[in-house]
């Protein structure tokens, strides 16, 4: 009744698309991408925030109908600093190519150990800073366990090892200080083995 009403548009397409989860029929999810569209033709020049989600969206809306192609095509155009990344490589997997998919999701994987690695190293900094060192040596041993299980870079290991020895130093536990000097100092031989190798390659 209200085609040109941003509010009914986009209620219309919330209800489509939730009438697509509980009942799979493609229909609702067809009426709901045109909706979706409409709504966008609607809200030409609002904010690219608000755009780029919408058109996230419509990739996952034809995600549910399993067209990949345009599912993926979406993706890329909304894909700010890699937030689509994920997708996309969803997307090639069910496109038959795996390999592409895995060689994408490993990039995003080292990427987001990265930003975990900044994240945790902060709230660390903000657990000492509030006298709460005890958390913060288990933010850091946290972490240092999933970078141990991805084999992440040996150098910013090391540096974290060297890091939690200094708050142990801090907190009087001698012997988990002198464990993690020990880790440092293997982490450095390792990465010395490393850099010897490929000056030999």
């Amino acid at each position: 009744n209200y085609p040109n009403d941003v509010r009914a548009v986009e209620a219309c397409s919330d209800a489509y698309y939730q009438l697509h989860i509980y009942t799979t029929k493609k229909v609702y999810m067809e009426r709901c991408i045109a909706e979706t569209k409409r709504l966008m033709n609607l809200k030409q020049g609002g904010p690219e925030r608000e755009r780029l989600t919408r058109i996230h969206s419509l990739g996952n809306q034809y995600g549910h109908l399993e067209q990949w192609d345009t599912a993926k095509e979406y993706y890329e155009q909304s894909n700010v600093s890699g937030s689509s990344d994920a997708s996309i490589a969803n997307c090639l997997l069910k496109l038959g190519k795996p390999q592409e998919a895995v060689t994408m999701l490993s990039n995003v994987l080292v990427e987001n150990v990265f930003q975990q690695f900044q994240i945790v190293n902060i709230l660390a900094d903000s657990w000492v800073a509030l006298d709460e060192t005890e958390k913060a040596c288990s933010a850091l041993e946290w972490l240092y366990t999933v970078m141990e299980s991805l084999h992440y870079n040996p150098t910013t290991m090391l540096l974290l090892q060297v890091k939690l020895a200094g708050h142990y130093v801090e907190l009087g536990q001698t012997e988990a200080a002198e464990a993690a000097i020990r880790s440092a100092a293997i982490l450095a031989k390792e990465n010395s083995w490393r850099k010897l190798g490929a000056k030999a390659d």
